[in-house]
């Protein structure tokens, strides 16, 4: 997690907790919610950037 950012290390902090308490994956609104993030366009982004990372 070296290469990423601080926002992209807090969403996947964040994804990786929410998905370990309920067993299911957030909606774009959860997880832009969950990192102080308004637009699910933006966390569209940002999570294709993680998963371009392979961090993802």
């Amino acid at each position: 997690m070296d290469d990423l950012s601080d926002r992209q290390v807090r969403i996947l902090r964040w994804m990786r907790s929410y998905v370990a308490v309920p067993g299911e994956a957030p909606l774009l609104r959860e997880i832009g919610a969950g990192v102080g993030l308004s637009s699910p366009s933006s966390m569209l982004c940002r999570l294709e950037a993680l998963g371009a990372s392979g961090d993802g």
